[in-house]
């Protein structure tokens, strides 16, 4: 919805309906913390095979058909953490695309993305853990790589890659492994260290 056409359906509303719709989006959001929170604790607890809706729901101290209004299942409930994750990335991956096409030999502009990169995955780094780290969920990893390749790598003109010998595919990929096998690391030792 418009967020202009929004505002002005508030606004026209009477003050009491008003409350009830922020009553009722505290609740949902409220209700997804929840749902947040206990998928954390579960995860923490058991093997993911044993995450149901139910015990899911009861960790929560929801109903099941709560659930249900969010989500249609377990899978669902990953992938919108997985999208939300992407999307924080995004704009980050494209500003430094940009910017290295314009400075493509700045090591300044690639240790401000790595930063900034590693930033996102800290405040992830429970669900970047679970979704990305986990041979069992390997297809975010490989959808994360696509991702992260088709943005930064999709141009290949004035790229400081095209200057060596290794096809750019492989120099994607190399790239994206060694990126991640360090982010493993810093995680797995709970980001002891700054991102800097």
């Amino acid at each position: 919805m418009n967020i202009c056409l929004f505002y002005v359906q508030l606004t026209n509303r009477g003050r009491g309906e008003k409350m009830e719709y922020d009553r009722r989006d505290l609740r949902v959001m409220k209700t997804k913390e929840a749902i947040e929170s206990a998928l954390f604790k579960l995860i923490d607890e058991q093997s993911e095979d044993d995450i149901t809706v139910k015990k899911l729901a009861f960790t929560a101290k929801i109903n099941r058909g709560t659930f249900y209004l969010h989500y249609k299942n377990i899978d669902e409930l990953f992938n919108t953490y997985y999208d939300n994750f992407e999307s924080a990335l995004q704009p980050l991956l494209v500003s430094f695309k940009e910017s290295l096409l314009k400075q493509p030999k700045s090591d300044e502009l690639i240790l401000q993305a790595t930063t900034q990169v590693l930033n996102v995955i800290e405040e992830n780094k429970q669900i970047f853990k679970f979704l990305l780290l986990n041979p069992k969920k390997i297809h975010y990893f490989h959808k994360l790589q696509q991702f992260t390749e088709e943005i930064i790598f999709t141009n290949y003109d004035n790229l400081p890659t095209n200057n060596t010998p290794v096809p750019q595919p492989y120099y994607g990929a190399y790239a994206f492994s060694s990126f991640m096998k360090i982010a493993e690391q810093w995680v797995e030792r709970d980001c002891q260290e700054s991102s800097e």
